[in-house]
């Protein structure tokens, strides 16, 4: 069935099915929330996510529902890469373009040895394309690398020509440790 959904035989215990379809591939979602949200190729984010901004976790850029989000004791990330693409009535987008995309990061700055980053598995959205992040954290071994008062430029390591990131013209370094 052209755009629709190809089901897998497999089935476990808790009644979740696989789905292979082009969107959903790979992922496990009920078979209800499937009915509810056929397949869209529209949803994809396959052409890539454009970077708008890198945002530390306690940026006033940040909406406050993320600020205002942060029990006292939780470990955060050292900063949340911010983009605009979104696709209406599509609520895996960011799980199904960040199991695709590549995971890693290079910090730059001049004089300054590059730090490694990668993304956690963890996600913010609205829900409704207002604003979605992706939390990300500096590697452990570049840690003590950081300098203080140093703005940092992100070079996305692209793993897909498909699900690529992008840099958007207005994105601006980031300082991670004033």
């Amino acid at each position: 069935m052209p755009g629709g959904i190809r089901v897998e035989r497999t089935v476990d215990r808790r009644g979740v099915r696989r789905f292979s379809d082009r969107d959903f591939q790979g992922l496990a979602v009920p078979a209800i929330e499937l009915l509810a949200k056929p397949a869209d190729p529209a949803t994809d984010l396959e052409e890539g996510v454009a970077i708008i901004a890198l945002l530390l976790p306690d940026s006033p850029a940040l909406p406050k529902f993320v600020r205002d989000g942060w029990k006292p004791d939780q470990k955060r990330p050292d900063f949340l890469i911010s983009f605009k693409e979104w696709m209406p009535r599509s609520y895996v987008q960011m799980r199904v373009f960040q199991k695709r995309v590549g995971q890693e990061f290079i910090l730059s700055a001049a004089g300054h040895p590059e730090l490694r980053a990668r993304l956690l598995d963890w996600r913010m959205s609205k829900g409704d394309g207002s604003f979605q992040a992706y939390c990300a954290e500096v590697i452990a071994a570049d840690r003590d690398k950081i300098a203080p008062g140093v703005a940092y430029a992100i070079k996305p390591m692209n793993i897909s020509e498909t699900y690529r990131w992008q840099l958007a013209a207005e994105l601006k370094p980031i300082t991670l440790k004033d």
